[in-house]
């Protein structure tokens, strides 16, 4: 379940950026350059699961962080998406 959500929530973050007006006033833009566009899919693919799970364990580097105020709305609702995935999980466990 949760590297489902990893992966779902990384490839809409990139999709976030993709569709964006200006590709480096974006995440990945900052991160890769403002051709992010025509890096292999594997890297694009690594970038975004990385942003997931440092943001899903709370480590939080801030290498990679929002820019525009979408990216920045979808962090916060996935911030409190993890909030309550984790708070479940972690009930189920105690109940085992």
């Amino acid at each position: 379940v949760t590297l489902f959500a990893d992966h779902c929530a990384g490839c809409f973050y990139y999709l976030i950026a993709a569709r964006y007006h200006d590709p480096q006033n974006t995440w990945i833009g900052a991160s890769l350059g403002d051709d992010f566009l025509h890096q292999s899919i594997g890297i694009l693919h690594l970038t975004s699961i990385y942003w997931s799970i440092t943001t899903l364990t709370t480590v939080g580097y801030g290498d990679l962080h929002p820019v525009n105020t979408r990216e920045m709305l979808f962090d916060i609702f996935y911030m409190l998406f993890n909030l309550g995935l984790t708070a479940y999980l972690i009930g189920n466990m105690t109940n085992l």
